[in-house]
């Protein structure tokens, strides 16, 4: 009898641990919710002084458990997401700011305003393949991923009255906050032999598809590192040190 009675209160204990500890997590997980919340609309304000066009950022805080954190006024991690930042030819389609040691008063999510700095920020902006093809002014230019460093170009032309497919590729790279694009190559598609006199046509139009992309202003004056090609876009490479997210 006895044991069975030690069996029960040590099923019970482990209940209400297990209660607790959910609880806990639960706790944990709704304050990080709320100061992510509070962040973003500091983060968002913060954002007005560099003049930067775009919808109200997402902001999540990693780390865990979060309430340590919050007493320390230490956080792993913060992460911003940005959506078509930029009011000119050239749109943003997303931009993600990781920023590392990151130090916040305690007084900062309860008042809702103070300083909160990041020692280190890494970031990624993605320019969609279609908003890079607009801005040729070219119809029907599709570009694509073919390599870490090389899009795959392709668009559809009359030449010398046939109407063909062009192919090719073009290289990316970054010079300042300024995108470039330049065609390495590009010839009728399918195996088709155009006549000799159609090659200054077909130079012309790599000539016109290599271009020069300015980016919109960025935050926090964050450099561009570099450039790549991927699916979704061409990703420009962000960082910046010793950045105060918000004042």
């Amino acid at each position: 009898m006895r044991e069975l009675s030690l069996v029960r209160i040590f099923r019970r204990t482990l209940l209400v641990l297990v209660v607790l500890g959910l609880l806990f997590v639960a706790v944990d997980r709704i304050s990080a919710w709320i100061a992510g919340r509070v962040l973003a609309d500091q983060v968002a304000r913060e954002l007005t002084n560099y003049e930067v066009n775009g919808g109200q950022p997402d902001v999540s805080v990693g780390g865990f458990p979060f309430l340590t954190q919050v007493v320390s006024g230490e956080y792993a991690e913060v992460t911003l997401h940005l959506r078509d930042v930029g009011a000119d030819a050239v749109q943003l389609s997303d931009v993600e700011i990781v920023a590392s040691d990151v130090t916040a008063p305690m007084s900062t999510l309860i008042e809702r305003s103070g300083p909160i700095h990041a020692g280190r920020v890494d970031g990624t902006a993605i320019v969609g393949y279609d908003s890079v093809a607009a801005f040729t002014g070219l119809d029907g230019l599709e570009l694509s991923a073919a390599g870490r460093e090389t899009v795959a170009v392709r668009m559809p032309v009359d030449v010398l009255g046939t109407s063909v497919a062009l192919a090719g590729s073009a290289s990316v790279g970054i010079n300042g906050n300024t995108l470039h694009m330049r065609v390495t190559e590009l010839a009728a598609d399918n195996s088709v032999d155009l006549p000799a006199e159609a090659q200054a046509q077909v130079d012309q139009l790599a000539s016109a598809a290599s271009v020069d992309v300015p980016l919109p202003a960025l935050p926090y004056d964050l450099s561009v590192d570099s450039a790549r090609a991927e699916s979704t876009g061409l990703a420009v490479d962000l960082s910046a040190n010793d950045v105060p997210l918000s004042r």
